[in-house]
């Protein structure tokens, strides 16, 4: 029903291990696994207030050839070695606050996102170098994230067609601190602290959606949607993370439970890919040439009350074909209200 993320929400994408500057997770805020199906397009006029819950699993790393990583080269020099033994588990509750208004003399609407968000991230990371004198990461923290923030989309709705064209950025107003590690080879290094909750950058997002109805009633929803990520320095470090594409697609449909169809199901089948299209700059980066990637495939089912303008949501997502990143599992229930 509306837009936007769980921003910086979530961290799974937020979790970043720096070891001398390389880090072990997707660049950018975006998270494409947080959003229902229709939420790329603008709804009706009006004022709403969304409550994204997102839960993140994932028991695996994978290499720059998608294989379960056992263990990584780590360091300025890439001379120490870690295991890559992960549990990760992260829990994040956004509320979105919308506003929606059609322009006068026009069929064009306009809206602005707030989204503050509220995260527990817990790191079951069994990274240890295998030096005996090796640290290790056992880590959970609850704390605020970053801040999204929608001043600008708009929004033309036809019959059978809905255009979408939004920016917003992301503020570094979640926990962030810089710590340090002692590696048998490279001696002390400066890392992100493994119990962050913001990532300590700013980021710019474009976003473009489209969806055809092959009813004028809308029932049946074919939604896509293009999301373009450039991220600012990196806090602490000399280093930019590179941009990254996404691309969300899904099929919608709302089935009438009621004689008044007051009552809606809906369900859908939906799913993403996201890539880094350009490489992370800076004396900090390493391993310039190797991008991060996955992609998810997953289900959508909810209930829409037309009296009250209330709906509840859940989909889930498994992902696939991840490359220098993690692989696991997301869950999300949303909860909207328009007023």
């Amino acid at each position: 029903m509306n837009k936007q993320t769980i921003a910086s929400l979530v961290i799974f994408k937020a979790l970043i291990f720096f070891v001398g500057g390389l880090a072990y997770a997707q660049s950018g805020h975006f998270s494409p696994g947080s959003e229902q199906i229709r939420d790329y397009i603008l709804s009706s006029p009006g004022i709403s207030l969304s409550f994204y819950n997102y839960w993140y699993n994932s028991d695996r790393y994978n290499d720059n050839k998608g294989n379960r990583a056992n263990s990584v080269l780590v360091g300025p020099d890439g001379k120490d070695t870690l295991d890559a033994n992960v549990d990760f588990k992260n829990y994040s509750l956004s509320p979105e606050f919308t506003w929606i208004t059609k322009l006068k003399g026009s069929n064009i609407k306009y809206s602005a996102v707030i989204q503050p968000t509220l995260a527990t991230a817990s790191v079951g990371a069994a990274l240890k170098t295998v030096h005996p004198d090796g640290f290790g990461a056992q880590q959970s923290e609850v704390g605020m994230g970053d801040l999204f923030v929608e001043p600008l989309a708009f929004g033309l709705t036809k019959s059978h067609w809905d255009f979408a064209l939004a920016y917003g950025f992301y503020a570094p107003t979640g926990k962030y601190n810089i710590d340090s590690a002692n590696l048998p080879v490279s001696g002390e290094v400066k890392i992100v602290a493994p119990d962050n909750i913001g990532l300590g950058y700013w980021t710019n997002q474009f976003q473009g959606a489209v969806a055809w109805y092959p009813w004028s009633d809308q029932r049946l929803a074919f939604v896509s949607a293009l999301t373009y990520e450039i991220n600012g320095n990196q806090k602490g470090f000399d280093l930019t993370p590179g941009q990254n594409l996404s691309f969300n697609w899904g099929v919608s449909q709302y089935l009438s439970l009621n004689k008044k169809k007051s009552l809606q199901l809906t369900i859908g089948i939906t799913g993403y890919g996201s890539w880094q299209v350009s490489p992370d700059t800076g004396a900090d980066a390493t391993n310039t040439n190797e991008f991060d990637r996955v992609q998810a495939i997953g289900g959508q089912v909810g209930l829409i009350y037309q009296p009250f303008a209330l709906s509840m949501s859940f989909h889930g997502f498994k992902q696939f074909n991840a490359r220098n990143l993690f692989e696991g599992e997301s869950y999300g229930l949303t909860i909207a209200k328009v007023f």
